[in-house]
């Protein structure tokens, strides 16, 4: 079961996490398994009628994708950060998003980049929605029905949609993948959980990443033996697994050591992670060549690389770290993302921590270490949300606002500008807007402004 922690009353905006939501992602899911690709009727990746339909396409009929699922009553609100862009849900149910799309990441049929938010994954309804997650150039989104839409590069067979030679610009649902209750991105693999408890794999595969034994990259989804996993999670190189009865699995690179310890530089099937004996597991999360675990009390503890202090703790003052560390922060701790080499870590009092490879003003203060241990960037007690790119980080205030700060030649801090900043920086964005995202942006940074605040 996934960690649900108690959170102040203005932190309950939180239950939609960027990347680790605290509610178990199979919990009350229905028992049916993911039809196979050879079920799905016509040609993946085509654009005709008898292919993958899109979103905007399954909304034109009968029913909008996961219109079978009721309306939500709780918050549809969601942050999630890609490798150099950035989608949200706002309250209303709308999804907006900005930075780089020349690959189709943000799934908008204009494929370049947007410095401002604009309206962004077409056809999406952002109510019917359960799920985001964002590797470096794709984006899944996980529908409340249990399918699964993709867009973005199609490199080692990232979409999942068979052989393709393009880009795919708007969301498309991947037919090979049903009653789906989890989903996760790494740098160029993907994981699904179904709801008996299967994994499904995908993508890039040149170091054991999609545990299938082998290094060969698959364009559609293949089901792993693995049974009874109630919990997926993709690093940016491996891949990480937790079954019913709370056994770990880690595959994929292994050159820092980070799944177990040995001389074995990949891992090509999943294998029993060991070292965490005695850790009440509640979630965990990869970064590019570090993992993180999360266990029952709010600690935080991690091991692999580390040159970067990217494992977060002072006693691990080595290159790789074979043993399970602790991570040096003081509060409990009530999720994660480890993207790249940035960490950042929610807390349960509101506030966030981030650390690791911060040259470009991750962690907001102003600062430019290098390599940091953690260090409380957001420290005001009011955030409900993180999300961590490849060189830039984001959060999310009670009060519903975006803010930004870090690396922006590709717009994805969403200012207007391609220009960095060291500090956070509210954007214009709140998710309690309606109308127009860039118009509203703008309007509300000009109000913000003649009321000197």
């Amino acid at each position: 079961m996934k960690h649900r922690a108690v959170l102040p009353l203005c932190l309950l905006l939180a239950a939609a996490l960027a990347g680790f939501p605290l509610s178990a992602p199979a919990e009350g899911a229905p028992p049916a398994s993911a039809e196979s690709a050879a079920e799905a009727s016509g040609t993946p990746g085509a654009e005709s009628a008898d292919g993958p339909e899109t979103a905007a396409e399954a909304a034109s009929g009968p029913e909008s994708p996961g219109a079978e699922s009721p309306a939500p009553a709780e918050s549809p609100v969601m942050l999630r950060n890609g490798g150099s862009f950035l989608l949200a849900v706002r309250e209303d149910g709308s999804i907006i998003g900005w930075g780089d799309n020349r690959r189709g990441q943000l799934g908008m049929s204009a494929a370049r980049v947007h410095t401002r938010p604009v309206a962004a994954a077409e056809g999406i309804d952002g109510n019917a929605l359960k799920d985001i997650q964002c590797g470096n150039n794709n984006t899944l989104f996980l529908m409340k029905d249990g399918t699964v839409y993709t867009c973005g590069t199609y490199s080692h067979g990232t979409q999942g949609l068979g052989k393709l030679d393009r880009i795919v610009k708007t969301p498309t649902r991947i037919p090979a993948l049903s009653r789906i209750v989890q989903v996760s991105c790494g740098f160029g693999h993907n994981a699904a959980l179904d709801g008996d408890g299967h994994i499904w794999v995908w993508g890039r595969n040149d170091l054991g990443q999609l545990g299938t034994g082998n290094r060969k990259s698959l364009d559609e989804p293949v089901m792993l033996e693995l049974e009874n996993i109630v919990d997926v999670t993709c690093g940016g190189k491996f891949t990480l697994a937790r079954d019913a009865e709370g056994r770990e699995y880690g595959w994929g690179s292994n050159a820092y050591r980070v799944l177990e310890d040995s001389s074995r530089k990949e891992i090509l099937s999943p294998v029993p992670l060991t070292g965490l004996e005695g850790l009440r597991v509640v979630s965990f999360a990869g970064g590019s060549d570090m993992a993180f675990w999360l266990d029952d009390q709010g600690g935080l503890w991690s091991r692999g690389r580390n040159e970067l202090k990217q494992c977060g703790s002072r006693e691990a003052a080595w290159k790789t770290s074979p043993n399970l560390t602790r991570v040096d922060i003081p509060e409990k701790v009530a999720a994660i993302i480890g993207y790249s080499s940035v960490p950042i870590a929610l807390t349960e009092d509101g506030n966030a921590y981030i650390w690791g490879c911060t040259t470009n003003g991750q962690i907001g203060k102003g600062n430019n270490p290098g390599a940091s241990f953690p260090e409380k960037g957001w420290d005001t007690g009011d955030c409900v949300q993180v999300a961590a790119g490849s060189i830039f980080t984001s959060l999310m205030d009670a009060d519903g606002r975006i803010w930004v700060t870090g690396y922006n030649s590709y717009g994805q801090l969403g200012n207007g500008t391609t220009s960095a900043t060291f500090h956070w920086t509210w954007n214009g964005t709140n998710v309690r807007q309606t109308g127009d995202p860039a118009e509203e942006a703008k309007a509300a940074l000009e109000a913000e402004k003649a009321g000197g605040k």
